[in-house]
């Protein structure tokens, strides 16, 4: 049952930044194959996650959610919810096994056709967010605010 694995890892410390950096790498598939324009965003999380609402805050902040605004479609997936989501066609459980979450919060880039581009599990801070993103998502290392985080990280 996917729901256990899920409230354990929840309550774990926060992923070590080399595991994510691993991970992202060993997960990053094709990109260039596949246009910005042509990229979904689904993002896992549950309501009372602390990691969640740590990663909620680094999406919200303006800079961060205009970015992605502009190169993905993106959807909000509670877990623990039972509506639909219609871009899915699942409840938020349902979705989380067909996409193999095994902890939140989890974000998955994907193709329009379903190929996964780009998987993030764990709660990131902004800093590392964005390296990730404007690393390995198609069109990204054009973007003015990548652009601008990367030339900050080089100083």
């Amino acid at each position: 049952m996917v729901g256990m694995p899920l409230a354990i890892l929840c309550g774990m410390k926060q992923f070590p930044p080399i595991l994510i950096w691993a991970v992202a790498a060993l997960l990053f598939l094709a990109v260039s194959q596949v246009s910005a324009a042509e990229t979904r965003m689904l993002y896992f999380y549950y309501i009372g996650c602390p990691w969640c609402a740590k990663m909620d805050k680094v999406l919200r902040q303006p800079d961060v959610d205009g970015l992605l605004r502009r190169h993905a479609e993106i959807t909000r997936i509670n877990i623990q919810g039972r509506k639909r989501i219609s871009l899915l066609g699942q409840s938020g459980l349902e979705a989380a096994k067909k996409f193999k979450v095994y902890g939140t919060p989890t974000i998955i880039f994907m193709s329009v056709a379903g190929k996964e581009i780009l998987r993030i599990p764990g709660a990131l801070n902004r800093q590392d967010f964005l390296d990730v993103v404007c690393r390995y998502l198609p069109g990204m290392q054009e973007e003015k605010d990548c652009r601008l985080f990367n030339e900050k990280g080089r100083q």
